[in-house]
């Protein structure tokens, strides 16, 4: 009767806590990031259809980090250190569920303390490194490298975006940064540069945002803010005689009331990351198909690099170009619909043409 009585009282007051005897051990050896939850059900428990588990931060600031995670066993892996709330959901076979919470103490190694209060001070500041290369061709814009360093903790505390206007006139693009990967951007001229970091975790204040934004202005020989490094071209940034530790020299975010909005995040209207999607057409009307095909008839047989949209070198090498119509280019092995930035190793003047890949 006792146990009938309880199997009513779980189906009639789903969202309550589950009686006495229900409960879940936590398991981490070593000290370690990793942890095992293991539930524990009475006797005479009624039957159980499954385990969902919820994970959050701790506090009157705390928000929920992940749910709906299934598991018996649940293994998990933390971020950060501290406290944090587990709550094991169990849904039983005949209906009805209840549940178990309980805070936990996580050490974490190679971590920041689990803290979502918006006094918080002990998050580390973003950081970006900025190489300034070359101007656009023709002299619209500059050319950069832009790098996220990666952290040194135990897994990415911030997401990163950036936004800026084309060399080429097509408006305004915007992407995430992935940290450690080298991006090229081709930036108009006195048009900002903005780059955004947003705290992605539950540990870390709700809302919490950071900013480093510039408007490159031309000064002497190469730029004003931040200080120009000259480099080959993207992948090779940092390596000139006089300065060979520049990427140790990164720009700092920083912290203000109001921010600018990164327009192509936020508005369906505009042009959202035309570049990345590989959606933009290259038409006689944006640039000169009749001097791009002067441009790689010079150098056929030329030691090329061939730059993807994130900045990254696909191909390096020697590349013939058949003498065919820029839809018909004879592509080295493995390259994929998209546009490049083909950049000529023997070119005095730095030549580069951007190429569209249809198929």
């Amino acid at each position: 009767m006792i146990f009938l009585c309880s199997f009513l009282f779980i189906s009639l007051f789903s969202q309550s806590p589950c009686g006495l005897g229900y409960s879940f051990s936590s398991f981490t050896s070593g000290g370690g990031c990793h942890y095992t939850f293991t539930p524990i059900i009475p006797g005479g428990a009624p039957s159980i259809d499954y385990f969902e588990w919820e994970i959050s931060s701790y506090g009157t600031y705390g928000r929920t980090c992940e749910s709906g995670l299934e598991g018996n066993p649940l293994y998990y892996t933390f971020c950060f250190y501290g406290n944090h709330v587990v709550k094991m959901i169990i849904y039983f076979t005949g209906g009805g569920r209840c549940y178990v919470s309980q805070t936990i103490y996580v050490t974490c190694a190679n971590a920041l303390p689990c803290n979502p209060d918006v006094s918080n001070n002990s998050i580390p500041d973003p950081e970006v490194e900025i190489t300034y290369i070359d101007p656009c061709s023709p002299f619209t814009g500059w050319h950069w490298a832009i790098r996220v360093p990666e952290n040194q903790y135990n897994c990415e505390v911030f997401t990163y975006k950036i936004e800026y206007s084309e060399c080429d006139g097509s408006g305004i693009t915007c992407y995430e940064l992935t940290p450690g990967t080298i991006y090229c951007v081709e930036a108009e001229y006195e048009e900002p540069i903005t780059i955004m970091a947003y705290g992605n975790h539950c540990c870390l204040p709700a809302n919490y945002t950071r900013m480093f934004s510039w408007t490159p202005v031309p000064g002497g020989l190469g730029l004003l803010d931040p200080k120009p490094y000259f480099s080959e071209n993207c992948a090779d940034r940092c390596t000139i005689w006089y300065d060979p530790d520049c990427e140790e020299q990164k720009q700092s975010f920083y912290y203000s009331a109001i921010y600018p909005t990164l327009s192509c995040f936020n508005k369906k209207d505009t042009k959202m990351n035309n570049l990345k999607t590989g959606n933009k057409k290259i038409t006689s009307e944006s640039t000169s198909i009749k001097n791009d095909l002067e441009i790689l008839n010079k150098y056929s047989l030329s030691k090329v690099s061939i730059i993807d949209t994130y900045g990254k070198i696909i191909f390096n090498g020697k590349w013939s170009f058949n003498n065919q119509s820029l839809n018909g280019l004879k592509w080295p092995e493995g390259i994929g619909p998209g546009i490049y930035i083909v950049r000529f190793a023997e070119s005095i003047n730095n030549e580069s043409v951007k190429v569209f890949k249809s198929e």
